[in-house]
């Protein structure tokens, strides 16, 4: 990890934190089903993280990095009823984004 850029070895806390938080605001009955989902969405932030990393441009990694924490932040301070939604939308966005 010590080789990693800064943004990237912050990720993973401040995602695991939106996820977590979401799973947590689900009804009893959904919390598996949104789990699975909001897990499908953290595996397409690991994997757009990975592909920029990849072209070894560390400001865009950085940037990307800082933009899905950006994401999470907003995600964690939403309403409980909000949460899923918002990840899907906010995460995606970045992910769209990382893509061009």
């Amino acid at each position: 990890m010590e080789g990693r850029p800064k943004g990237l070895r912050r990720h993973g806390r401040e995602d695991a934190q939106a996820v977590d938080g979401v799973v947590a605001a689900a009804p009893p009955a959904k919390q598996s089903e949104v789990q699975e989902a909001a897990m499908a969405e953290r595996l397409d932030v690991s994997l757009s993280l990975a592909r920029v990393e990849e072209t070894g441009n560390e400001k865009k990694v950085e940037s990307m990095a800082a933009s899905y924490e950006k994401a999470a932040d907003l995600v964690v301070a939403a309403p409980p009823a909000d949460k899923f939604k918002l990840m899907k939308e906010a995460f995606r966005a970045v992910t769209k984004v990382a893509a061009l």
